[in-house]
């Protein structure tokens, strides 16, 4: 492992594409009786500080050389919108074929048409009805259609926070409004004694602070130049290694102090790190997987539930039949996202220039 030498940051590649393997697999095993990684909602903390990084990384100049708030927009909805909407469709369709299986519809039409407008919106929908899961049901969800989503509007409301804060301020938050951020957080979650916060009607005020101070903790990170300083191996794998295996964990106490510590350290260490041959191929592979098997995985679970009767399988063999179509599924959209991000940036670029003279 050498100091980083590139703009790309593959081991962070790699750790993105595992945590959303795991969040998958939680998220699967947890409603066959059989919860393999009960301390995986922890990737989610993962993910805002690696997007607090990277966009601090890809983005901070550019803003601060001139680049505007609608450029700002477009990209990260260029980056996110296809395959959230797609995750959408995926989740009204397994909701109809639901209602259509049972005969009896758990969801009026009225309910689900209000889920789909106000998802398409990108909006939660606050409810306390109970959403088909394969045997179960999610109470509350409020993004009921694709539960993942929930993350992903809190996403977007950051990156909007952390772009008005370099346009009034012109510089990079300091550490001090990592540190309050960080209490705000601890504090909110000792008050009103809720783990795991956002995805839930009950708790989806909770989700602001805990975005905002996990997306500038990777903030914090870039800032401090931590990407061009070599982290020690034995070290960074040792802390590395610890956040993961806290994934298998159940316990929410345990989960909770490793989203503050483990988690946003892990990627302090790991951004200084480049690799190279098969590994590096491996962790570029598990970074172009993770968004889309993240944004997917939900949906496809139910519409497999709905279409095969897949429960005469044990849980062993019903998580891993459904994981592995999620899998190659998400490989494929991988690709194909990149080449419909990459049209629509050509497009819009076409569009918005100068004619020539």
């Amino acid at each position: 492992m050498n100091a980083i030498k590139s703009t790309r940051f593959d081991l962070l590649d790699g750790l993105r594409g595992v945590a959303a393997i795991a969040v998958m697999l939680h998220h699967y095993t947890q409603h066959t009786g059989w919860d393999w990684f009960g301390g995986a909602w922890v990737a989610v903390d993962l993910f805002f500080v690696l997007s607090g990084f990277v966009i601090a990384h890809s983005y901070s100049k550019k803003i601060l050389n001139g680049m505007s708030f609608r450029e700002f927009a477009f990209v990260r909805l260029v980056r996110l919108a296809p395959l959230y909407l797609l995750g959408l469709a995926l989740g009204v369709c397994a909701v109809l074929l639901s209602m259509a299986k049972t005969g009896t519809p758990q969801i009026s039409g009225t309910q689900l048409a209000t889920a789909t407008v106000l998802g398409a919106a990108w909006l939660p929908y606050f409810n306390n009805i109970g959403w088909p899961f394969g045997t179960d049901a999610i109470v509350g969800a409020t993004f009921p259609l694709n539960d993942p989503s929930w993350s992903l509007f809190f996403e977007l409301f950051v990156n909007v926070v952390f772009a008005a804060y370099l346009y009034k301020f012109r510089k990079l938050p300091s550490a001090k409004y990592s540190i309050l951020a960080f209490i705000a957080f601890i504090a909110c979650t000792v008050i009103f004694r809720q783990i795991n916060p956002g995805w839930r009607a009950e708790s989806f005020l909770l989700g602001f602070p805990r975005v905002i101070a996990e997306f500038f903790a990777g903030v914090f990170i870039f800032s401090m130049g931590l990407q061009y300083k070599r982290a020690h191996p034995v070290f960074t794998a040792t802390v590395t290694i610890a956040a993961l295996a806290c994934f298998a964990i159940g316990s929410p106490k345990v989960a909770f102090v490793n989203s503050l510590t483990l988690v946003p350290l892990s990627v302090a260490l790991l951004c200084s790190v480049s690799i190279e041959g098969i590994g590096k191929g491996i962790c570029k592979v598990l970074g172009e997987l993770s968004y889309p098997l993240y944004v997917i995985h939900f949906p496809i679970y139910r519409l497999v539930f709905e279409s095969f009767d897949i429960r005469v399988l044990n849980p062993i063999v019903q998580t891993l039949v459904v994981a592995g179509i999620s899998i190659v599924l998400a490989l494929l959209l991988a690709r194909a996202d990149q080449e419909l991000r990459r049209k629509l940036t050509s497009f819009i670029k076409t569009k918005t220039s100068p004619a020539a003279v």
